[in-house]
């Protein structure tokens, strides 16, 4: 009698195959459209058409560690709102050069739920840009620190967008990345989902720094968006507690001050 033999899972390879197969044509003929209006007809290099990289311009310089004052203190080598000097957020320097509306708006929901690694490699670019010239004469950080997802959502969407946009301005700007300097101690329910008081409470005590960043100084959190702010302070608050004298913050954009009062 011969030995019985393990089947092997032909259909989960053949899935696997046909999965990464999809994401290589799916990514071949977005090339030629424009990743924001899809308009077809984009050079072999362009991502976006003329109209839609015209739109997608930079906020103007505000407030620098809250981005949405423009109200300065006089004679400060900062542009830093009064109300910033007078009670400051937790972080040394925010940076965030856009804000989220139409267009940029369409790209950060394709990234999450579909893999939009094209879009992700454009709002990395384009938020790596925004660092050259924000720290210009300043020092960079020591490192980068993703914002860590709670396993249960990792799980489910099987990568973290925070990591991948970390690693993409790590390469560019020539910095580390540790994907495992905080991690989430407690989960809850997306942020998206929840008012600006239900927000803070969702994340406060949520992380909690390990030793990966022992002896180190100077990191920059990395996300895609701030909202209200309460992740990015959550996480803020972790990092000093263990010893990091300065904590920045770098995003791709804000949410603007109308749609926060929506919230």
């Amino acid at each position: 009698m011969l030995p019985a033999t393990r089947s092997r899972p032909r259909s989960t390879a053949r899935n696997l195959v046909f999965n990464t197969l999809n994401r290589v044509f799916d990514a071949l003929a977005l090339r030629s459209r424009c990743l924001l209006c899809r308009t077809t007809g984009l050079g072999s290099t362009d991502t976006l058409c003329r109209y839609c990289a015209a739109a997608l311009q930079p906020s103007s310089r505000p407030c620098c560690t809250c981005l949405r004052s423009t109200v300065f203190v006089p004679d400060t080598e900062e542009r830093q709102c009064l109300a910033c000097r007078r009670d400051p957020p937790p972080w040394a320097r925010l940076v965030a050069p856009y804000r989220y509306e139409p267009p940029l708006d369409a790209l950060v929901p394709r990234i999450k739920k579909v893999r939009g690694l094209l879009e992700l490699s454009l709002l990395a670019e384009l938020t790596g840009v925004a660092v050259r010239n924000d720290y210009e004469g300043r020092v960079l950080p020591q490192a980068l620190i993703p914002i860590p997802m709670a396993w249960t959502r990792k799980f489910t969407r099987s990568f973290n967008h925070s990591e991948q946009l970390a690693a993409r301005l790590a390469r560019m700007l020539d910095l580390r990345v540790l994907r495992r300097g905080l991690r989430r101690t407690k989960g809850g329910p997306p942020q998206r989902r929840l008012t600006r008081s239900e927000r803070l409470t969702n994340v406060r005590g949520a992380f909690q720094a390990t030793r990966r960043i022992d002896g180190l100084q100077h990191i920059a959190l990395i996300d895609d968006v701030l909202t209200t702010g309460a992740t990015m302070t959550a996480a803020t608050r972790a990092l000093t507690k263990a010893g990091v004298e300065r904590v920045d913050v770098w995003v791709t954009s804000y949410t603007p001050t109308d749609r926060l009062a929506a919230l």
